[in-house]
């Protein structure tokens, strides 16, 4: 047994400790760690404030491997600890738990050598085995890593084309990395869809942003296809929409929904039905709200189209006593009082 002074980088239970000899990794708690140094020895040590009792355990086998040149065993311990941190990287950004064992992968020979779990025999052959593995498998992960910078490139210009309103680009370029994404993060997956569903709208694309919302689960998929259909007049579909996919409580707390609903009515010619409809929504609330302006609005329209234009003025003088600028209702409002004369 000696006692020494050594300085170590903690990341959980593991530890990388640097020591004269090189570089080494160990296991365990403050007080009793297991380890191997970078010569492939193992061996156990406690103490504290600095100041360690360190025991290394002979092994002929350990011995003989550590007399192998092979940078596995100079370099194992910054190997393994590179990877640990890449790893917990990957998963602290919820990296694709394939990518993640992908990654881990590199690891099995470094423990394997680190902790002498080599076969007794062939022992060169084994080292040489893992020595390639250390420069393969390393190698392959770097093409990997290209290929995801490459992906994340896309879905970065993507944004910027949404963002210049440039959206065939971005439909271009999100269509290319909608499957691949995900082995970037799984955070950024449902992000694209997203985007490209937008970047549908933005370019007046309706008919292909319904069959992207048939085929991906999108959020508020209802309020997605409702828009669309709103958007493109698509009365009927507006209609089955509402009534279908709301409940009556939902309907009853959104003056929008209503006014969608009775637009709606007024737009396949049910100019009855479309009044009967808005007035079993919020008519008597009193504080306007912008949403509230939407209703009236509607409902001022409604009763036009119903030939009370009594009512109508009613309606727009609301919504012009709340906000002077909404939509045409000044011109609406004029216009009604030169027909009263």
């Amino acid at each position: 047994m000696g006692f020494y002074f050594r300085k170590s980088f903690k990341c959980g239970p593991l530890r990388l400790n640097l020591s004269k000899s090189g570089i080494g990794t160990s296991i365990g708690v403050k007080g009793l760690r297991y380890g191997v140094n970078a010569k492939g020895q193992k061996y156990m040590h406690t103490g504290l404030n600095g100041f360690y009792c360190k025991e290394t355990f002979k092994d002929s086998e350990s011995e003989n491997i550590s007399q192998v040149p092979s940078p596995l065993l100079g370099f194992q311990g910054l190997y393994f600890f590179v990877y640990l941190f890449l790893i917990f990287v990957l998963i602290a950004n919820n990296a694709n738990f394939l990518t993640v064992v992908f990654f881990a992968i590199a690891l099995l020979p470094t423990c394997i050598s680190s902790f002498n779990l080599l076969p007794k025999t062939k022992s060169i052959f084994w080292v040489n085995i893992f020595t390639f593995w250390t420069v393969v498998i390393p190698f392959v992960q770097l093409l990997f890593v290209i290929k995801q910078v490459e992906i994340y490139k896309k879905y970065k210009k993507s944004l910027n084309a949404i963002k210049d309103r440039d959206y065939m680009v971005a439909i271009q370029n999100l269509k290319s990395i909608e499957t691949k994404i995900y082995t970037v993060s799984n955070n950024l997956g449902p992000l694209v869809k997203e985007h490209l569903f937008n970047a549908y709208i933005g370019a007046q694309m309706f008919d292909e942003a319904l069959l992207f919302l048939d085929a991906n689960h999108l959020e508020n998929e209802r309020e997605k296809r409702l828009g669309i259909y709103s958007f493109t007049e698509n009365y009927p579909k507006v209609i089955e929409v509402i009534q279908k996919e709301y409940t009556n409580r939902e309907k009853e707390n959104n003056p929008i929904l209503i006014a969608m609903l009775g637009s709606a009515f007024m737009g396949i010619g049910k100019n009855d039905i479309a009044l009967q409809t808005l007035l079993n929504g919020p008519v008597s609330k009193r504080k306007m709200t912008n949403e509230l302006s939407v209703f009236r609005y509607v409902l001022a329209e409604c009763y036009e189209a119903n030939g009370d234009k009594a009512n109508a003025l009613k309606q727009y003088k609301k919504i012009y006593a709340y906000d002077i600028t909404y939509k045409d209702v000044a011109e609406k409002i004029e216009k009604l009082l030169e027909s009263k004369e």
